[in-house]
Parts: C-alpha cells; sequence; structure tokens
C-alpha cells in the first residue's frame, strides 16, 4: 500500500496533473487485483515470497504505464488532438514498452526454474512478479490510453505547458527550480562533452566499474542474511547417568543467570529429558528456549543477545552448555562449522576426530565444536567364549538366541480371542535388563539338557559405544560440527582448510568442509548459473525485438556497472553477499535495461527520421530524462518499506531492496551519461567492420 501511494505521487509531483496521477492510482489496483487471478489459475499461495513479489512487483508495474502516460501528455503538450495524442503516443514508445517487459520477465523464467534451495524459495516470488509484470503491459497498452482520453484536456494540456514556460516561481519553489535547472544544464554539458569524447567516456566507466568491484572485496558471503525472530535457545548437555533432579538444578542456574542478565525477557520455558535409569541409560539433556520482546522494544539483536549469554553462562561447571539464536538460514542448511572424517577403523576415526575438535575449537570465532565421537552411551557388550561354549554344545547363535528370548522375549504361539489372532511372548522377568551381575547368572539350556550361567561362556562387559555408525561408500564416518559468532562461513571454511591442509592424515582417511559452506557454493552456483541464463535471454529478446544484434550489445553494456554497483552498497550499509543479493543481481538484468531500451529507441527513431548521431543523441536524451526519472524514482520508492526491513516479513527480503535500491540508482545515472557514448562507440566500430567488409569485398572482386 504504501509503495502504491509513493508511485502515485512520483507521478503527480513529475508531471502535476490530478488526471495523470488517477489514471496511474487506477492502474496499479487493477494490475494487482489480476495478479491474485493468475496465482489462482496457477495454484500460487499467499505466503511470505508471493508477497514479497508483489511488494517488489508494484514499483515496476507503473513503469509501462509512466512511460506511455507521460508520451501521450508530450504529444498533446505539442499540439496533437486528443486522439492522435493517444494513439499516436502510445503507438511510438509500444516497441520499447514491449522490449522492456519481456527482458524484464526474461530473468525470472531461469531464476524460478533453478534448483537448489534458491530454486525452492523464490519460485512463487519469480512467478508473482513475472504476472505482474505482463499485466501491466497490457494494462499499459490499452488501460492507460483509454483512461488517457477519457481525462485528457489537450488544450489544457497546452496551456499548462505554455504558462510553466513562462511563470516564474518564487521563494522556495524557486530555489527547487533552480537546482533542478543546474542540474539539467549540467547534465546537457557533461552529456554534449561524453558524446565528443568517447575515450573518456570509456574510461570513466570502465574505472567506475573497477572501483566499485575493488571496495566489494571486503564482502562477506553469506548463505540467507541473518533475521531477528526474537528467539534463543539454550541445549544442556549432562554426563552420562547424571539424575533428572541433577538436570533440573543446572538448568535452574541457568534460569537464573538468564533472568538477571537478559532484560529483554519476554518468557521463558524448559524442558528436562530422562535417559532412563537402566544400565544402558543415555544421559539426560534440557531445552531451554527464550522468547524476546519485539525488535522495536530492544537495542541488542538475538544473535547479540545469545552470544552475551553464551559468556555468562561459560562458568557453569558440570555440563555443556550450547546457546544460539533461533536463525532460518540454521534449519535451511548445515552448521557453519561441518568436517566429515572417514576411514575404516572407528578408534582412529575418534582419536582424529578429538584432535581436530581441540584444535577447530581453538580457531578465532569458533564456539560450541563438537564431534558425533561424543555422543557415545553405554553399551553391553557380550564376547562369546567359543572354547567353552563348545564344551556344553553351545554355538554363537544358540547363546544369542537365549540373551535375545530373555531380554527382548520370542514368541511362542498366537491364540485367537474374539476373532483377533494375538501373538503369545515368553520372555525373563526383567531382572537381566536392570542389572549386569543378573544378565552374567541367566540360564542358557545346553545341548545335554541342563543349564549354565551365561558367564560360563561368555564374557559380559559395559563398553561405550556411539549411538549411531554412518557410513559413506562402505566407509565409516565421524563428523566435526560447530557454529561462528560472526556468521562468517566462508572465511572459517578457509581457516579450517588451511589446518586440514597441513594435518597428516593416515593412509585411507580423509577430511573434507561440509556444511552450511557447501550449501551456500551450490546455491551461489545455481544463481550464477540462472544468471547467464537470464542474460542470454535478454540478449535475444532484444535482439528479436530490434531486428540487430548490435541494439541489445549497446543497451546491455550498462550490466557491468549496475552490478557492480548495486554490491558497492553491501560493504556500505554493513550487509554481506547472500542468496537473496544474488537474486537482486538477476533481477537488475532485466530491470536496469528497460533506462537503456527507451533511450536507445527513441534515438535510433530520430535517426531514422533524418537527424544525424550526435543530434539526435543531444535531442532524444533530454526528452527520454523524465520518463526515465519516473520510473526508476517508481520503482526506487516502492522498494523503501523492503529496504527497511519494515515488517516481520521484510527482514530478511531486505537485502534485496539496498542491493535493487544501489543498482538502479547508479545504473540510471550512468544510463543517462554513458549509455550514449555506448551507441556512440558501437556505431563507430560497426562502421568500421562494414568498411572493411566492402574493402575486402571489392578486392575479391578486382581478382
Amino acid at each position: 500500500l504504501l509503495g502504491v501511494i509513493l508511485a502515485a505521487v512520483v507521478v503527480f509531483l513529475f508531471l502535476r496533473r490530478w488526471g495523470a496521477t488517477m489514471t496511474i492510482a487506477i492502474s496499479m489496483p487493477v494490475c494487482i487485483l489480476a495478479v491474485f487471478v493468475l496465482m489462482n489459475v496457477f495454484d500460487l499461495t499467499l505466503n511470505m515470497m508471493s508477497l514479497g513479489g508483489i511488494a517488489m512487483g508494484v514499483g515496476m508495474i507503473v513503469d509501462n504505464s509512466i512511460v506511455v502516460l507521460e508520451n501521450i501528455y508530450r504529444f498533446a503538450s505539442e499540439g496533437h488532438d486528443r486522439m492522435s495524442a493517444c494513439v499516436e503516443g502510445t503507438k511510438e514508445v509500444t516497441s520499447s514498452v514491449m522490449a522492456s517487459t519481456l527482458t524484464t520477465v526474461a530473468v525470472f523464467l531461469p531464476l524460478g526454474l533453478s534448483g537448489g534451495i534458491a530454486g525452492m524459495m523464490f519460485k512463487d516470488f519469480c512467478l508473482t512478479i513475472a504476472f505482474l509484470i505482463l499485466g501491466s503491459l497490457a494494462i499499459a497498452l490499452t488501460l492507460v490510453p483509454l483512461l488517457c482520453y477519457m481525462m485528457l484536456d489537450e488544450e489544457k494540456v497546452r496551456q499548462d505547458a505554455l504558462r510553466r514556460a513562462e511563470k516564474k516561481p518564487s521563494g522556495a519553489a524557486a530555489k527547487i527550480s533552480g537546482w533542478i535547472h543546474w542540474l539539467y544544464e549540467k547534465y546537457l554539458h557533461l552529456l554534449e562533452y561524453f558524446t565528443r569524447h568517447l575515450k573518456v567516456g570509456m574510461l570513466v566507466s570502465v574505472g567506475l566499474v573497477a572501483l566499485f568491484a575493488v571496495s566489494c572485496l571486503t564482502t562477506n558471503m553469506v548463505l540467507i542474511p541473518e533475521m531477528d525472530q526474537g528467539q534463543v535457545s539454550v541445549t544442556i548437555g549432562m554426563p552420562i547417568g547424571s539424575s533428572l533432579e541433577e538436570s533440573t538444578a543446572i538448568a535452574d542456574q541457568v534460569a537464573a543467570v538468564v533472568q538477571e542478565d537478559v532484560p529483554e525477557l519476554e518468557s521463558f520455558y524448559y524442558m528436562a529429558q530422562s535417559g532412563g535409569s537402566g544400565m544402558m541409560s543415555s544421559g539426560n539433556s534440557t531445552t531451554m528456549g527464550l522468547t524476546l520482546v519485539d525488535r522495536s522494544q530492544r537495542t541488542r539483536t538475538s544473535s547479540e543477545v545469545a552470544d552475551d549469554l553464551r559468556e555468562q553462562l561459560r562458568d557453569i561447571a558440570g555440563c555443556e552448555i550450547t546457546v544460539n539464536a533461533s536463525d532460518m538460514s540454521a534449519s535451511m542448511s548445515g552448521s557453519d562449522i561441518s568436517v566429515e572424517l572417514t576411514g575404516d577403523d572407528y578408534e582412529t576415526l575418534t582419536a582424529i576426530a578429538e584432535d581436530l575438535t581441540r584444535q577447530i575449537a581453538a580457531l578465532e570465532d569458533a564456539v560450541d565444536v563438537s564431534s558425533t565421537v561424543a555422543e557415545q552411551v553405554p553399551q553391553v557388550e557380550v564376547t562369546m567364549n567359543r572354547e567353552a561354549a563348545s564344551q556344553y554344545g553351545l554355538t554363537a547363535a544358540a547363546v544369542g538366541a537365549a540373551v535375545r528370548n530373555e531380554l527382548s522375549g520370542a514368541t511362542a504361539t498366537t491364540v485367537t480371542i474374539n476373532n483377533e489372532e494375538l501373538d503369545v511372548v515368553v520372555m525373563g522377568d526383567g531382572t537381566a535388563a536392570e542389572s549386569l551381575d543378573a544378565l552374567r547368572y541367566m540360564p542358557v539350556s545346553t545341548a545335554m539338557g541342563g543349564y549354565v550361567p551365561l558367564s560360563a561362556v561368555a564374557q559380559v562387559e559395559v563398553i561405550q559405544a556411539p549411538q549411531s555408525i554412518q557410513r559413506v561408500n562402505q566407509s565409516r564416518q565421524v563428523t566435526i560440527s560447530g557454529d561462528t559468532i560472526s556468521g562468517n562461513t566462508a572465511a572459517m571454511t578457509q581457516r579450517i582448510n588451511a589446518l586440514l591442509d597441513q594435518y597428516p592424515l593416515p593412509e585411507g582417511y580423509t577430511a573434507q568442509t561440509a556444511g552450511a559452506y557447501e550449501d551456500m557454493m551450490d546455491s551461489f552456483g545455481d544463481l550464477l548459473l540462472a544468471l547467464v541464463v537470464a542474460l542470454g535471454l535478454v540478449y535475444f529478446v532484444l535482439a528479436a525485438q530490434f531486428e540487430s544484434f548490435l541494439m541489445p550489445v549497446i543497451i546491455m553494456m550498462i550490466l557491468p556497472v549496475a552490478f557492480t554497483g548495486a554490491l558497492f552498497a553491501l560493504p556500505l550499509t554493513g550487509r554481506d553477499l547472500s542468496m537473496i543479493s544474488l537474486v537482486a543481481l538477476i533481477m537488475l538484468a532485466g530491470t536496469v535495461v528497460n533506462s537503456s531500451i527507451i533511450l536507445v529507441d527513441y534515438i535510433r527513431i530520430r535517426r531514422e527520421a533524418g537527424e544525424s548521431r550526435e543530434e539526435a543523441i543531444l535531442r532524444a536524451c533530454p526528452l527520454r530524462v523524465r520518463p526515465v526519472m519516473m520510473t526508476t524514482l517508481t520503482t526506487i520508492l516502492a522498494m523503501v518499506p523492503m529496504a527497511l526491513g519494515l515488517g516481520d516479513s521484510n527482514e530478511m527480503m531486505s537485502d534485496m531492496g539496498v542491493t535493487m535500491m544501489s543498482g538502479m540508482i547508479i545504473s540510471t545515472v550512468v544510463t543517462l551519461l554513458f549509455t550514449p557514448v555506448y551507441y556512440s562507440v558501437i556505431d563507430n566500430l560497426s562502421h568500421v567492420f562494414r568498411k572493411n567488409k566492402r574493402k575486402s569485398e571489392k578486392q575479391l572482386i578486382e581478382k
């Protein structure tokens, strides 16, 4: 809603006509309502991503309408009647509007069809925006001319244009008008300078790309930007054999620290679990959940609360405590630290894992480092004494069956009661499961008809064994996992890889990183492939639309500056390069070219009317400043709520809003100044190629 209002305000400020503003204000809700119909047809639901697509697309859907509307009003101010202004004004920009729409839609196709986490997350987002933009094209070419015909007073438009030309503003309006006129004159001066000094224009353009690219080298990489969900989890691991009362006492100590040191606390709970009291019981664990007050009511983020609380709980002895802020990325990928060790001998793996766990835990920024080796429980091991068993005519299978029947029971027969068959299970009285001595003296039936105690034919002892043994490619595997304080997974993975490169592993044993870093690189790879496909689709759409292979090159030369300029905002605002930022770059591939399309297409039209290249550039660019600025401002202002992270659902999409806004602002300035330079350079090169081609053909004819 805020985006719709801001877009309408921009239209009114530029055109200063209520009729034009009402035209845009009517077309936007119609387009959004049409999207809900298409969402219903394609079984899309209203969720955070589809609503985010609508919020992102609000500024884009008015672009086509603004271009058509502004051109109609320009025709009317030049003396055309109402019908010809609506028809001819729409016809002149139809090709550029269709090209800009198709290029924007083209980038969302590979993005929505990409695999991995990105494809799952952004499918609804991409389809929603594609529906919005296609609907805006239909409305811009049909409804907007109709509304203009109904509301346009061509005589009043001409009189207003003459009145504004003659009227001298006063007060604050005079200052604003003076600034605008000064900027306009500076723009015309720079445009003429770069048009006549193409080498300088190209050098400045390349310099901007280099400057923006260098500034992005210090940007951290993460899978998903951190979201403050207002929740912190505390896990308390107790030693094996601990009673429930001991676990509760430790949990009460933690709760006291939480209540004293977390003033942002709204509520909390904890749940203690007992592993049982038998001889094979596991350790108790306690899970505590903290709910914080709303973000607007506290100064610390949930991650900062978790980091401070971790330090406060470090002095509590007799347990292992881990503290983490609830984060969406944790549920979508692995841990920040994840190292997989594989080999054949579990004892060797255990020794390697314990050593590496100690070294990784000592690295800067690493917290809560542990391995699956530590997850061991008591286990009763029965080892056969085959010589003693053979004296009684017993085999390993017979002894194993006797132990199993004693502990788990065996089905002796079935009975039928009320037409329902029930198994009759015969088992021991349970004392062997509770006491190791009772298990040792469990009677085992011999082949001669007598009984001997189990300890006479087997050795019974309690050992520490892993809860589960994971195998990969027929080799045993142990995993070391942990988290980072800063969330910089890429930097931590580099440190771990440097450590593994110097670590002497025995022959047949391997160690490799996995977890969140691998998920991040897989997602980045999918998105980069989607970007390449999107650029190819944009090129072919433009080539088909303009029936030229050179025109798309001119238009797309704006992309390097737009991409690096978009990423330039990340270090300035203290943000990380994430999957959301890369999605914004892919979207920019289809949106920033729209201004270039409008500009280059109009230059082409004026050249076809008989003007020289320089004359067409110097006349076309000033006439297209207003529609370019209007479309850019509506798109940027519509993304302001998203960039500011207003609302819980917009926090994750804030990086997208910042990246898009930065790319749009920088690309618009560069489009107005350097797209004519690119056009002139490519035009010169095409003349050189044609001249060389004609020269070579002439030489062949002479031979």
